[in-house]
This record gives C-alpha cells, sequence and structure tokens, in this order.
C-alpha cells in the first residue's frame, strides 16, 4: 500500500491550496437504496473534479528536486488527459509558477478542454481516445518538452488522492465501505491505501464502466488487461490501456470490483441531480450505479460513494436527464 506517513504530508501539502471537501449524508438515496449513504462531494473542488489533490501533491514534489538556483526559466511539465487531470494539472500549474503543456483527445469534453484552455496552458488535441493522446504527450516529453507527469503512473498522484481516503475515516470513522469510480487507477488506490491504513476492515469498491472495463478486468486477472475500445458515456473512466503498478496498488487495497451500464450510470446521474441535488459528471455517477447494484450486499452498512466530478457538458446532461 502507499505509506500513510506520505499521505499525511500531501494532507499537509494540498490543504495550504484547496478546501476540504465535504462529506454529507443522503437521506433520499439511503431512502432509495435502504441503507445509510454518505457523499463525498468532490464536485466541490475548485477544479470540479478530486484531480487537483494529486495534481498540487505531484507538482510540488517536483518542484523540491529543481535546484531554484539554476532555473533560467520557468520549470515546464506535460501530461495527458480526458479532461479533469488536465484541467487540475493547468490550474495547479498557475498557482504553483509551472509552465505546462496538456494533451487530450480529440473527442475530448468541451467544457472541459475550453476551461483547460482559459488557464493559459498549451493545448494540445491529439489521438483518438486518452491512450493515443498519452502516448503522443509522451513522446514530446521524452524529446524534450518537459517533465513528464503521467496520471496512473505517478506515484504522488495517487498519493494526493489517497488524501480523499484519509478525510472520509476521520470524518465518518464508522464508514464500512467506500464506493469508488475507477479510470487509470490512482484514485481507488490512494482511497484504498489511506482507508485500509486507517481502518483496516472498511470495504474498497471499485466501479468501471462495462464499456470501459480494462482495471475491473485487470483486477479480477491480478494482471493488465488492456481492451480494444473504451467507449463509454464516462469520458473520465475511459482507458483502455491499464498500468502495471496501477493494477498491481488495486489488486492489495480493493476488496470488491463490478462493471455497470451505461444506461446504469445515465440514470445515476440523473438520480443524483433530482434526488441528491447534486451535478455530476458521468464517471462520477458510476459509484451511484455500482451502489444500486450492491444494494443487497449494502444493507446495514455506512457506505460512502466518492463524486469525483462535476464538469458535465450540457449535452451530455441533457441525454442523462432525458433518458429512460
Amino acid at each position: 500500500m502507499l505509506p500513510i506517513a506520505r499521505i499525511r504530508e500531501a494532507q499537509d501539502v494540498i490543504a495550504r491550496h484547496l478546501p476540504r471537501t465535504p462529506l454529507v449524508p443522503s437521506p433520499a438515496l439511503s431512502l432509495l437504496l435502504g441503507t445509510r449513504i454518505f457523499l463525498k462531494l468532490e464536485t466541490c473542488s475548485p477544479v470540479g473534479s478530486f484531480k487537483a489533490r494529486g495534481a498540487f501533491f505531484a507538482i510540488s514534489e517536483w518542484l523540491k528536486t529543481i535546484n531554484k538556483a539554476s532555473r533560467h526559466s520557468r520549470p515546464r511539465l506535460v501530461t495527458a488527459s480526458s479532461g479533469n487531470h488536465g484541467l487540475a494539472v493547468a490550474y495547479g500549474s498557475g498557482i504553483l509558477g509551472v509552465d505546462a503543456a496538456v494533451y487530450v483527445p480529440e473527442n475530448a469534453s468541451a467544457t472541459k478542454t475550453e476551461a483547460i484552455r482559459q488557464h493559459g496552458v498549451a493545448l494540445v488535441r491529439a489521438g483518438k481516445d486518452v491512450d493515443e493522446a498519452k502516448a503522443q504527450a509522451r513522446d514530446y516529453a521524452v524529446e524534450g518538452g518537459g517533465w513528464w507527469l503521467e496520471d496512473g503512473r505517478e506515484p504522488n498522484v495517487a498519493i494526493g488522492a489517497g488524501t480523499i481516503g484519509a478525510e472520509i475515516v476521520e470524518d465518518l470513522p464508522e464508514a464500512d465501505e467506500i464506493i469508488v469510480p475507477v479510470g487509470n487507477g490512482a484514485l481507488i488506490g490512494g482511497v484504498g491505501s489511506a482507508a485500509r491504513a486507517l481502518s483496516p476492515e472498511i470495504e474498497v469498491t471499485g466501479v468501471q464502466p462495462a464499456k470501459a472495463p480494462a482495471m475491473a478486468r485487470s483486477y479480477h486477472a491480478r494482471k493488465p488487461v488492456n481492451t480494444d475500445a473504451c467507449d463509454t458515456i464516462a469520458d473520465g473512466l475511459a482507458a483502455r490501456v491499464a498500468i502495471p503498478e496501477a493494477v498491481e496498488l488495486m489488486c492489495e487495497v480493493v476488496t470488491n470490483m463490478i462493471e455497470v451500464t451505461e444506461v446504469s450510470i445515465r440514470r445515476a446521474v440523473r438520480a443524483l441531480a433530482d434526488q441528491a441535488h447534486v451535478l455530476v459528471e458521468p464517471a462520477a455517477a458510476a459509484a451511484l450505479a455500482g451502489a444500486i447494484e450492491r444494494r443487497e450486499q449494502l444493507v446495514g452498512k455506512n457506505a460512502v460513494l466518492v463524486l469525483t466530478g462535476s464538469n458535465i457538458d450540457r449535452a451530455v446532461l441533457l441525454q442523462c436527464l432525458q433518458s429512460d
């Protein structure tokens, strides 16, 4: 597991830049599921997603390795993202005094890419999905474009995300299960490390779209399993290539892994809006879709849903609200 001492260090760094996100009970969803449901509202982050945590901690740790006296120009980093990680890096790099180039796939969310652009970083569209964008960004970094920051492989990103798990256990020591959307695995690896260190009996459940199941299949196979496609409405969870380090950590700290349908994700977006009065993107709604799938196993538990982000395109929101 990621060391809890390092996650505590990340809490101190992140607290200087980001507000602590709320953990609130949801009476309406508790009635829907017949158990006690709590929501960890990463939607309240300044960038509308949990990704700011990992970005701030990873960039801060990287800057420690640079000899400021020898700098002749601002340090520069390169990353790739389906949207939220790129936005977090753009926001964090501006505050920490770093230049950044953010690669996004050609079909990336218009809402997220516009937000990235507004932060003044170099925005590059490349590839049909995030894995192709990542490959091109990595090549650019290797050629001298800057420090390569890979979400999912950089340990400090997962350590930063782990602060969510620490906060959940601190705020709700009686939590029995944490349900976490899974994309590249950094979030659940960090959350699971912190939660299991502080509350060893807690269950950590991962949720992936059935149409983007690389990490779910990797978890069950206990080794990286890539897929040919990842065509899901939950763009924040769309990854074809399983990162070995993330798979290894996930297998160590995760107790359950399930897949959910596109229909269930759309319905979960609507349920969170209608019943919990929380606006989320499909990737975040996967947590509720997973809880509904595990309804019988959650009876009598205190279950926490990690609502990872709120950066949803208007067209996608309307599609979810109008779906059957």
